[in-house]
């Protein structure tokens, strides 16, 4: 489906949105269990607690979540957790606006940087991060899972 930038917009998370985030972000990551071996971490994480924390940024087609942002701050730094979009509307440009709301909200909270990590396995995601000036600075293993810490100044 192509969209233009006028049919969706980027909204805090709601309680209710809760099932729509999970199956959102189950349904991106899915394609990655059979590479991964298991289930990849964003599948197992508390999306009621995020939300009610509100580090939960949503975007909606028609009422329908398609796309997820999870943030959070950690030793004074702003680390994207997810960005997840179902596959339908992959490649529309709605991954790309939540990495830009990732940086407006890091400008305007005085942050110099953003910093995530992804598997290391996900290459796709590795390669995507890049194209957007991300650069790898680190690698550390977590039980099952080896990732790569990238980071972009802001």
């Amino acid at each position: 489906m192509v969209l233009t930038r006028t049919q969706f917009a980027p909204r805090l998370a709601r309680p209710n949105d809760v099932g729509s985030v999970t199956s959102c972000v189950c349904e991106a990551y899915l394609p990655y269990i059979e590479r991964l071996g298991r289930q990849p971490a964003p599948m197992l994480d508390d999306y009621a607690d995020a939300i009610a924390r509100e580090v939960v940024h949503v975007m909606t087609v028609e009422h329908r979540v398609i796309g997820v942002l999870v943030m959070n701050v950690a030793r004074s730094e702003l680390w994207i957790d997810n960005i997840a979009v179902r596959p339908e509307f992959q490649r529309s440009g709605i991954g790309l606006r939540l990495l830009e709301l990732a940086e407006e909200i890091g400008r305007e909270g005085g942050f110099a940087s953003l910093q995530l990590y992804t598997n290391i396995l996900m290459v796709e995601n590795r390669a995507w991060y890049a194209r957007h000036g991300f650069v790898e600075y680190g690698q550390y293993s977590e039980g099952y899972f080896s990732r790569v810490i990238l980071r972009k100044l802001i």
